[in-house]
């Protein structure tokens, strides 16, 4: 016969398994404990791979097309100085009046209008970074290793800024800061993104074929309020088709062709 003391034992026992409950399944895109996902080769084997090439499909986007080009549009939450801005942009095209912007000028179009437009971007994984190849000749490093931005005093600024990561089960979230003033705010109109301008994309796959990524940019100047959208990339069927390149000297802007003969040498 047990005793009393071994009862009492077996009752604790219980309760505390019932309490507890079956023990979860660990999550498989968990990173080994004591260590960030995607810092190792073994941490990074639980993550979702959308290595490869990806492309936006046309038509662009209404939202942020919209955004940028339609004078009077309040879809975006734009101050009044910007609205202005943007307005006056938008009426020069729909006259036909081109309007300069960095794809016009075999210029890098930088974050966040890198990825408004159709052209091709590839992803490559590995331990700690995660660098985007951009169709234009762009090269994005996001940097997943834990680290955080540098001070302001010591950020150097580019056009595609300084990103860090980290991930959130399947959703790569990526924060920007630091893109230079020469960096295209939206993509055809020509406007730039301004010194306190802020970046978060959260990236991750629909199905195995479908990739969507939700952008969301803050800027006290620029906006009233955070300007989120989200837009849908599709995966190239074969890499091969993904070729770098820009026109330089390109004189057609989607809106304009300047047929002006160039100068002749000396």
């Amino acid at each position: 016969m047990r005793s009393l003391a071994g009862w009492f034992a077996l009752l604790c026992a219980a309760a505390l398994l019932a309490a507890c409950g079956t023990p979860s399944r660990p999550d498989p895109a968990a990173a080994p404990a004591g260590v960030p996902a995607g810092t190792t080769w073994d941490s990074m084997k639980g993550l979702p791979d959308w290595h490869g090439a990806w492309t936006k499909p046309e038509p662009l986007d209404q939202g942020p097309f919209v955004a940028c080009c339609i004078a009077g549009s309040t879809t975006v939450p734009l101050t009044p100085k910007f609205l202005a801005i943007r307005d006056q942009a938008a009426r020069s095209i729909q006259k036909g009046v081109g309007v300069s912007n960095n794809i016009v000028t075999c210029q890098p179009d930088g974050v966040p209008s890198n990825l408004l437009h159709g052209l091709a971007h590839q992803y490559l994984f590995t331990p700690g970074l995660v660098v985007m190849l951009l169709e234009d000749g762009e090269v994005r490093r996001i940097h997943t290793d834990g680290r955080a931005h540098p001070p302001l005093g010591t950020l150097h600024t580019s056009v595609e800024g300084d990103s860090i990561g980290h991930w959130e089960g399947g959703t790569l979230v990526v924060d920007t800061v630091g893109m230079s003033t020469e960096a295209n705010l939206f993509l055809t109109n020509g406007m730039k993104v301004g010194r306190d301008t802020h970046v978060v994309e959260r990236i991750a796959l629909r199905d195995k074929d479908t990739l969507r990524i939700e952008t969301t940019i803050t800027d006290p100047e620029i906006f009233s309020a955070p300007y989120t959208y989200a837009l849908l990339y599709t995966r190239l069927l074969r890499e091969e088709d993904f070729d770098i390149g820009c026109s330089q000297s390109n004189r057609d802007n989607d809106q304009t062709l300047d047929l002006t003969p160039p100068p002749e040498d000396d």
